[in-house]
């Protein structure tokens, strides 16, 4: 639960650059994920503008202004998400809150003009009665598993007066989620936490939420990161592992942060879930200010040699940017990584994984990474621009033998050659990754290690024909004959008959013929794989998930775990 400054005279680790300026209270940007490289900006007074890569467009995407209740309190546009089949059907989704006191979602459509939303295409799928001005719906995302995740304000005034973050009858103080291609308004997901607790809201996937304001799935392994804006005490920062079958309890108003709230004390009887970091408004009987924790993003996007795969966060009244990330004995730290001077109201995150901030005073900033510093090796290098890349890569054991890496470039195997030196420590492998000789320029595309001599066990995920184009991948890094689950894959709407895991290591001892345990969609289930390895090198595991069933179909595939017995 650590935050720390950078050391004084420090030059910051990332700075910002501007794309935009002049806007009129924006409060996010979102990538479409269409391949077109376009910025959709939203704003509090219900626009949507599109950074086409070079310009803005002057007209607007999207303009519902005669329709926004703005922006008396926190009223106005909260949230934008595109659908995961975006390209397919045009379909959008925005949280607005109505002229009636009521929150929105609703759902557009594009127009034949992919800069413009058609006319009349709005249909509301879900409203909330907001009791007061503050903490409306706000966040929109689609998660791993497709379905659409709806950050849910408590509703406002000081104190959560009718205790709505804890009370499961009502919506708000929530985290909602929905299944928005099982029906019109939306269906229900059938293993969301409270779907057959009497009274509750099925929609509910978390609660005891204040106002989180801005949360996102870690695009590499499924994990969920929540900012929740805190009374006036304390900031806090929540976390979901992609693993959870939701239904966390993160506190509000029982607590807030770590501290009691209401009761004073005699708050927590264990079964709440806490903050991963909080930081205060007070230091002893110091008034340190306004604070207002905006949520980030896990960095998974290109220059990883410039950029640290921190999860990164900011304060809306400081205008501080931090980067957070756990220390070596497992606690969460956080380092301040610029002081800026932006109303810091909102993150993006682009295809690539590029990371930018919004400055609610109207304009859009790049964040760009500054000096050397250390990638996550567990997670792969991601995102090479250019020929060439130099890279620090750490990990436990990986050795210092100079070789050949294997690589992958949006799926396609290559090969670049490896210099290594060991300047600091044993731990420490450092790549120089040159793809002249082959003509390949990665230009920001996605590169994944596939092999690293023998010392790097990979698992690589094929979805054969049944599945969506989308390649998904897991590295997967342990010790000899260990496998550990290290990601969430997830799995489309279409039918998925056979997933094909390959790995490389010299052997898996002890292992034998067995069977592959699986976790889809949430639910544990075995498939028949033949894994007659023998004390030989594993090649190929091929699950067999008959006719797409099991789940698979709009679930999330993890790979849990591989042994002789289930």
């Amino acid at each position: 639960l650590t935050l720390s400054a950078a050391g004084a005279g420090a030059a910051p680790p990332i700075g910002l650059e501007p794309l935009v300026t002049g806007l009129d209270r924006p409060v996010g940007v979102v990538d479409a994920n269409d391949g077109s490289d376009r910025l959709f900006i939203f704003t509090l007074p219900g626009q949507i503008w599109i950074w086409d890569g070079e310009k803005m467009l002057e007209e607007p995407f999207l303009d519902i202004g005669d329709g926004v209740n703005c922006c008396f309190g926190e009223r106005g546009m909260g949230g934008l998400a595109f659908h995961p089949d975006f390209v397919d059907n045009g379909f959008f989704y925005v949280a607005y809150d109505g002229p009636d006191e009521i929150a929105r979602v609703s759902r557009f459509r594009v127009s034949s003009n992919p800069n413009r939303a058609r006319p009349g295409s709005e249909r509301v799928l879900l409203r909330v009665p907001q009791p007061f001005p503050q903490h409306n719906l706000g966040q929109l995302a689609f998660g791993p598993d497709g379905y659409l995740y709806i950050g849910s304000g408590d509703g406002g005034s000081a104190g959560d007066p009718l205790n709505n973050g804890q009370d499961l009858a009502t919506m708000l103080g929530k985290i909602l989620r929905i299944d928005v291609d099982g029906g019109f308004p939306y269906a229900i997901p059938p293993d969301n936490p409270f779907v057959e607790s009497p009274g509750a809201q099925p929609e509910i996937w978390a609660y005891g939420i204040r106002n989180a304001w801005r949360f996102s799935f870690d695009r590499r392994n499924g994990d969920l990161y929540i900012g929740d804006v805190g009374q006036d005490g304390w900031e806090e920062l929540d976390f979901q592992p992609a693993t959870s079958p939701g239904g966390e309890n993160y506190g509000w108003r029982l607590m807030e942060g770590t501290s009691c709230f209401d009761p004073p004390t005699g708050c927590n009887d264990g079964s709440l879930t806490l903050p991963i970091l909080e930081y205060p408004h007070f230091s002893g009987d110091t008034d340190l200010g306004c604070k207002s924790v905006t949520g980030g993003y896990r960095y998974r996007g290109p220059a990883a040699m410039t950029l640290p795969r921190f999860y990164l966060f900011g304060d809306f009244c400081t205008g501080e940017i931090w980067g957070a990330r756990r220390n070596a004995a497992g606690a969460w730290v956080a380092n301040r990584l610029i002081d800026s001077n932006l109303f810091l109201v909102s993150f993006g995150e682009d295809r690539r994984g590029r990371l930018y901030a919004v400055d609610f005073l109207g304009g859009v900033y790049r964040i760009v990474g500054k000096g050397t510093l250390e990638s996550d090796f567990e997670n792969g290098l991601d995102g090479f621009s250019g020929r060439r890349g130099n890279a620090v890569v750490t990990g436990p054991g990986l050795g210092g033998s100079a070789g050949a890496l294997e690589v992958a470039l949006d799926g396609r195997r290559t090969a670049s050659t490896v210099r290594s030196t060991q300047p600091r420590a044993e731990t420490t492998f450092h790549l120089e990754l040159d793809f002249s000789a082959n003509g390949a320029d990665p230009g920001g595309q996605a590169l994944e290690i596939l092999r690293l001599v023998d010392r790097v066990p990979h698992v690589k995920v094929v979805l054969e024909p049944g599945a969506r184009r989308r390649r998904l991948a897991l590295l997967v890094r342990t010790g000899p004959g260990n496998f550990r689950r290290v990601g969430d894959l997830g799995i489309s709407r279409r039918r998925v008959e056979r997933v094909t895991l390959d790995w490389m290591q010299a052997s898996v001892p002890g292992a034998a013929d067995g069977q592959v345990v699986l976790t889809i969609g949430g639910k544990r289930s075995i498939s028949a794989a033949d894994l007659d390895n023998a004390g030989r090198v594993v090649e190929t595991v091929v699950l067999g998930l008959p006719g797409g069933s099991q789940g698979a179909a709009g679930g999330s595939l993890l790979f849990d775990n591989y042994s002789s017995t289930p």
